[in-house]
Order: C-alpha cells, then structure tokens, then sequence
C-alpha cells in the first residue's frame, strides 16, 4: 500500500487468459474480487480545523433570539461559550447531540 493513503476503490483482477483447465483450454476473459479498502494514514494527530454555523434567523431586533447550529466534522470537547465572539449579542451555554458533533 502506498503510504498517506485512505483508498476505497480497490480490486484486484485476474485475466484468466494465462491458465488452462486440465484439458488444456485456455481461461477467458477476467475477474474481480470484492472492493476493498486501504488506509495507510496516520493516527487523526490534527484538531478540528473547519465547522459549518448556521442561523435560526439572520434578522433579529432587539430582544429577540435564535438558535445557532454548528456543525463540526469531527466530534469535539471542551466548546463552550468563551469559545466564541458575538458582537452586539450573547450565547447561552452551547449543547452537544450524542456524537458530539453538533
């Protein structure tokens, strides 16, 4: 396997034009096996490096709320409000989904 790679699209193909039966006919056409996967990558040694936020509603008066979604990519630990900035506005404590991914 090559190393650095996460592939899976793999297969490996037999021509069986190269082998004979006992009567000494010749193999035709080819096969596959089944798909296979290879991942060569090290351990996950980088954080969270990108997360979606999205907005309930983008237009508020004063007053008003809406709840804000952020999805990261990967699960995470440790969010909390002192995480964010939020000029003319504040957060109340954020709640994680079971994966800890929203």
């Amino acid at each position: 396997a090559t190393p650095n790679v996460n592939d899976a699209t793999n297969t490996i193909d037999l021509k069986l034009t190269g082998v004979t039966d006992d009567a000494h006919n010749p193999g035709v056409g080819s096969v596959s096996s089944a798909n296979y996967t290879v991942d060569t990558r090290p351990a996950d040694t980088i954080g969270p490096t990108t997360a979606t936020v999205a907005l309930a509603s983008s237009a508020l008066t004063a007053g008003q709320t809406t709840t804000v979604t952020i999805t990261f990519t990967e699960p995470v630990s440790g969010l909390d409000v002192s995480d964010f900035v939020v000029p003319n506005g504040s957060l109340s404590t954020p709640a994680a989904n079971a994966d800890r991914t929203v």
